[in-house]
């Protein structure tokens, strides 16, 4: 684009959106976009993970080997948590 400098010889790259991707896609989206992911929360090698945050947001500019830091939960986890003595249910 037209805000970049000659003088500047640093590749920027825009950080993809991987919120709602499994951690598979999320750390391929992330390594084809020449990034680095840095995983917190749940382990993505356990399959099952889904990416529900993720730091820088989705469409800045950053150096291209930036690291994107992603939080992964393991929803069946979860729901097996949330399932426990619920006495009230939403809804109907």
């Amino acid at each position: 684009g037209p805000g970049l400098s000659s003088s500047s010889e640093k590749e920027t790259v825009e950080v993809p959106d991987v919120v709602n991707m499994s951690g598979v896609l999320a750390n391929k989206t992330i390594t084809s976009n020449r990034l680095n992911l840095r995983i917190v929360g749940a382990d993505i090698s356990e399959g099952g993970t889904v990416a529900i945050s993720q730091t820088p947001a989705p469409g800045e500019v950053v150096e291209i080997g930036s690291v994107v830091t992603v939080e992964f939960i393991n929803p069946e986890v979860v729901e097996e948590i949330s399932d426990s003595d619920t006495p009230v249910v939403p809804g109907d």
